[in-house]
């Protein structure tokens, strides 16, 4: 399925989906990727200010991934 996503706060809503989805509570998701309860809060709370890195790592661990439509003229 794809999602447009236009804010932190709906990238957040998506990753929160997708880990209850699984049936995993917010810190072993976070454990399953690499990172910290805390900051799988905030990225699911739609903190603006977060590591792009670990969101990615965030993203890869339930099976999202980041998709970019750039208009032709950007390649």
């Amino acid at each position: 399925m794809k999602v447009k996503i236009a804010t932190p706060a709906e990238l957040g809503l998506v990753i929160r989906a997708a880990r209850r989805a699984q049936g995993l509570r917010l810190d072993d998701a976070a454990a399953f990727a690499g990172v910290g309860p805390v900051f799988t809060g905030d990225v699911e709370a739609g903190k603006e200010i977060v590591q792009l890195g670990l969101v990615v790592r965030l993203l890869n661990q339930p099976g999202l991934e980041i998709v970019i439509e750039a208009p032709d003229a950007a390649a």
